[in-house]
């Protein structure tokens, strides 16, 4: 399974709500890993992401955030459910 980050941008305030928006960065896919601009978006959808990017090779967002063991498992069956619908 590829890599997963997540890059923090700056957080928004309005009054007394805050959001922090953030990008999801997919990257180092296996060879039999198949990505497509559909689970992009189904899993920006799903996740709230403002947007995500997948590059085949190694990318090092500095600033990215580590995620726990569930935090990445929940994304992987975002985009495994994502490219089950796909293939239906």
């Amino acid at each position: 399974m590829a890599r997963i980050q997540v890059l923090p941008l700056p957080t928004q305030k309005l009054g007394a709500h805050q959001h922090t928006p953030f990008i999801l960065i997919l990257d180092s896919f296996a060879d039999d890993e198949v990505w497509t601009d559909q689970y992009s978006d189904e899993l920006r959808q799903q996740t709230g992401a403002l947007t995500v990017l997948g590059y085949e090779g190694a990318v090092d967002a500095q600033g990215s955030l580590t995620l726990t063991a569930e935090q990445q498992n929940a994304i992987i069956a975002c985009v495994t459910a994502a490219s089950v619908s796909a293939s239906d």
